[in-house]
């Protein structure tokens, strides 16, 4: 609406104007200071001038980084970041709060994320309601083989012993430090300790099982017991020529293996 509108209208066009309404709001005025009331009024009237003070910047987006990452065992960490970016374009200081979408994956605390098993979990950080997030691939090696060293072996004593060892390959080529569980498939024939020591028991044979999970390696234990060949008495003849005389035998025992037995 113009602020003249309405009743009011200007007479005279010389330095001092009249502005004229009802009789008794007649004015005189200089032309300038009116025409300086006139605008005034104009961008008061259009919806000019201060509107208020500048609206709060607020949480327009959060960005991790990295935005991805791999762990390879158990137990290794790696930290993230968050820049928190505001609706005017600066950088925010609000307090970030860090999840993950799967903690038997990997776990965060405070921007840290720690690998537990094998998976994929996404690793969220958010502030205000808004969310940005890292995806973190936990890749830990499986055990491809376990090889027993030596492959063979063969005891030939009552309590004689072996050590084994064996060796655990992973999925990545890498040599693993993982510690096997060692077994006998026949303990009457030789058992074996929590570190590979095979001890013989009997003639036979059996298997050395070490395993880790689900897969397994082995060695064939062979016990092979020297056995009695032949038993020597000396002397071959004698004579005894009284009553109550004695004389005395010996008698020489011959294993398989060569030796002199003790039976």
């Amino acid at each position: 609406m113009s602020p003249l509108s309405g009743n009011w209208r200007l007479l005279g066009s010389s330095p001092f104007t009249t502005l004229t309404g009802p009789p008794s709001m007649t004015r005189t005025l200089p032309l300038r200071t009116l025409a300086l009331g006139v605008v005034l009024i104009s961008a008061l009237a259009c919806g000019g001038g201060d509107s208020g003070t500048n609206p709060t910047p607020v949480v327009q987006s959060v960005l991790v980084s990295p935005s991805t990452a791999t762990l390879t065992t158990a137990g290794e960490f790696t930290t993230l970041s968050a820049q928190v970016r505001l609706s005017n374009g600066s950088v925010g200081t609000q307090t970030v709060t860090w999840s993950s979408a799967n903690p038997a994956v990997a776990t965060v605390n405070a921007g840290t994320v720690t690998a537990v098993s094998s998976g994929q979990t996404t690793i969220n950080a958010t502030a205000a309601g808004v969310t940005g997030s890292a995806t973190i691939t936990v890749a830990i090696p499986t055990v491809q083989t376990v090889t027993v060293t030596p492959a063979t072996a063969t005891l030939t004593a009552v309590g004689q012993t072996r050590a084994l060892a064996a060796e655990v390959r992973l999925s990545n080529g890498a040599v693993g430090s993982q510690v096997p569980t060692w077994s006998s498939t026949n303990t009457s024939v030789a058992t074996v300790s929590t570190t590979g020591v095979v001890t013989a028991v009997a003639s036979g044979q059996t298997n050395i099982v070490a395993t880790i999970g689900t897969v397994t390696g082995q060695a064939a234990i062979t016990v092979a017991l020297p056995t009695v060949q032949t038993v020597t008495v000396s002397p071959t003849t004698a004579t005894l020529a009284s009553l109550g005389q004695t004389t005395l035998l010996n008698a020489e025992v011959r294993l398989s293996n060569g030796e002199v037995g003790n039976q």
